[in-house]
């Protein structure tokens, strides 16, 4: 038999506590916190500010990108990027060329001695993949799907950078292989089956779906297997 309790404090933290929404978002900006510090400390000791770090990060993983692109995955303004490219050049860490793709414009590339200083530019704090990695590989899994959803709904309200996630991207195909399979997505590029774990954050053959097969994408994520897939390329 269940015991029932009158005790008036049984419900003390339901009525005084700020919403999990709210303190989810305080978490974050703490992690959020201490990523910046760290990336800020590793651009200072390189000689270059956090915006040129992040730069060198993009070329190593996209190849030579327009000015415009840069500044759009970062969320900052073109002035800055040009700033930041100017100073990149300068130090030998990139260099311009013409887009094979139009000859007005100009692309930004790495040189090798860019290249080089970009491999530690690309990595992450050691602190923070060690702490991710103490959690277990549910949760791991579970926190990885959450952030994805929380980035992709940021995302179509304009709120962050977009990203080059599966589920903005033409070839995924959630819950093609069903629920109960070990990996129930499937990635129509590689066409192989993805287990949710298997879900990018950032991946380079990504190729950006429309708007509105995106927000399908990510509501048949959200869903699960009662929401069927209904994209054109199923």
């Amino acid at each position: 038999m269940t015991r029932v309790s009158s005790d008036p404090r049984d419900d003390y933290f339901d009525t005084h506590s700020d919403s999990v929404a709210d303190r989810v978002a305080v978490a974050l900006a703490k992690v959020g916190l201490a990523m910046k510090n760290a990336q800020l400390a590793q651009a200072q000791e390189g000689g270059l500010s956090a915006t040129q770090q992040q730069i060198l990060a993009i070329l190593a993983a996209r190849g030579a990108q327009r000015p415009s692109a840069i500044a759009q995955r970062l969320g900052v303004t073109a002035a800055t990027v040009s700033d930041s490219i100017k100073s990149l050049c300068e130090k030998g860490l990139a260099e311009r060329d013409r887009d094979p793709d139009d000859a007005r414009a100009q692309r930004v590339a790495l040189t090798p001695k860019g290249r080089r200083r970009a491999e530690s530019a690309m990595g992450w704090p050691d602190f923070l993949v060690g702490a991710i990695d103490k959690l277990s590989a549910d949760k791991q899994e579970a926190f990885l799907a959450g952030l994805i959803e929380l980035i992709a709904t940021l995302q179509r309200e304009d709120k962050v950078p977009q990203s080059a996630m599966c589920v903005s991207c033409v070839y995924f195909q959630p819950w093609r292989h069903g629920a109960e399979a070990a990996s129930p997505h499937h990635c129509g590029l590689v066409d192989a089956p993805m287990a949710h774990r298997h879900l990018r954050v950032e991946c380079p053959e990504h190729e950006r779906a429309a708007d509105e097969d995106a927000s399908r994408a990510l509501e048949q994520l959200r869903d699960g297997a009662r929401s069927k897939p209904k994209r054109s390329d199923l």
